[in-house]
């Protein structure tokens, strides 16, 4: 499992931010991932929605890599 930290807007969805995550993988480093979480640490919540959230991702293809 590893992390990604994406840069969007406040207003996104999880499931938007799986498809960013699953894109991003596969463009950059050519394997699929599953989402596993979206983090929002709790320092950084506030009333227009979470400035910052981690995706949590996982190698779902073979070769298995683990970062």
């Amino acid at each position: 499992m590893f992390s990604l930290i994406l840069l969007t807007s406040c207003d996104i969805s999880d499931k938007e931010i799986k498809q960013k995550a699953q894109s991003y993988t596969k463009s950059q480093y050519g394997f699929s991932v599953k989402l596993n979480e979206v983090e929002i640490p709790g320092n950084y919540k506030d009333l227009l929605g979470p400035d910052v959230r981690i995706a949590h991702v996982q190698q779902v293809n073979e070769p298995y890599l683990q970062f």
